[in-house]
């Protein structure tokens, strides 16, 4: 995948207020000035059936190619 040229960020969680993903929102100035090229990605929740399937695997798969993962 062409993105993962780039340092990646990744998230796991819900776009909605006071989960703290807008923290990570708001340090990504700061990161973009050490990784101009970096991409912060919140992916939300694993599809019912994935999950009985494959556990946390896929979750797994996805955390272990990006660069950095936060837990806001």
């Amino acid at each position: 995948m062409a993105f993962l040229t780039v340092p990646i960020v990744l998230t796991f969680g819900l776009l909605s207020p006071n989960t703290g993903i807008e923290v990570a929102i708001d340090a990504m100035p700061a990161i973009l000035k050490v990784g101009p090229d970096a991409k912060y990605i919140v992916l939300g929740a694993t599809h019912p059936n994935l999950l009985r399937e494959e556990g946390e695997a896929d979750r797994d798969s996805l955390r272990a190619m990006c660069d950095v993962y936060v837990t806001p």
